[in-house]
């Protein structure tokens, strides 16, 4: 036995709740995709994975890779909470995430 402390939750589990500003933005995107589909005129529930490339699609742009993907793993997660599973591997969704380009790299200016 050692003196030092046990390490606790170094790796969240897979089905761990998500930290709080992580439900936030998932609730926003889950806001978001929502209203969407009520102007689009599609139920956002069961998630249909051609609606929600075509949303990922109408959103990317001006959005980070990052971003979109985000909003991809909050539309899941909230589908999820509501007794649904989103094929997140669909080929419409990977084919809209594989045509968003990389975000350019912001570097600062040397000083």
């Amino acid at each position: 036995m050692t003196d030092q402390p046990a390490r606790t939750n170094a790796i969240a589990p897979p089905d761990a709740a998500p930290a709080a500003n992580t439900r936030r933005a998932y609730g926003a995107d889950w806001a978001d995709f929502t209203r969407w589909c009520r102007m689009q005129g599609t139920p956002p529930l069961p998630p249909d994975p051609g609606t929600v490339a075509l949303y990922l699609a109408d959103r990317a742009a001006g959005l980070a890779p990052g971003t979109v993907a985000r909003r991809l793993s909050g539309l899941a997660w909230n589908a999820r909470q509501r007794g649904f599973e989103l094929d997140r591997a669909d080929p419409r969704i990977a084919k809209v995430l594989a045509a968003i380009p990389d975000a350019p790299v912001k570097r600062k200016a040397a000083l």
